[in-house]
């Protein structure tokens, strides 16, 4: 399987995503509607703001502000540092165990 292709998209998409937010304790994950925009970004923020919380609260401004342009650039710089992360910390505990 190639990973660095994008996936087709799932017809059980709207089923696993509400069990995910659920394992997540998402506040409202049977409302979820990953087809609409503003509930999808709201559920980044919220994830954000209570499972990631990589940005310092004070600059966590661009990400809340939704309903700005500007927001994709956001997800964008934010999913981009956390595959940095992850992808360090995948090869730290390759080379040091931990």
């Amino acid at each position: 399987m190639n990973y660095l292709q994008p996936r087709k998209p799932d017809k059980d998409a709207g089923i696993r995503f509400p069990r995910k937010l659920k394992a997540l304790r998402y506040h409202n994950p049977a409302g979820f509607n990953y087809k609409d925009e503003t509930k999808f970004r709201n559920c980044i923020v919220g994830l954000e703001d209570q499972k990631i919380r990589y940005y310092h609260i004070g600059h966590r401004s661009n990400l809340r502000n939704i309903y700005s342009s500007d927001w994709p650039s956001s997800l964008k710089s934010l999913s981009e540092t956390l595959i940095v992360l992850s992808r360090f910390k995948f090869y730290k505990k390759q080379l040091t165990g931990f």
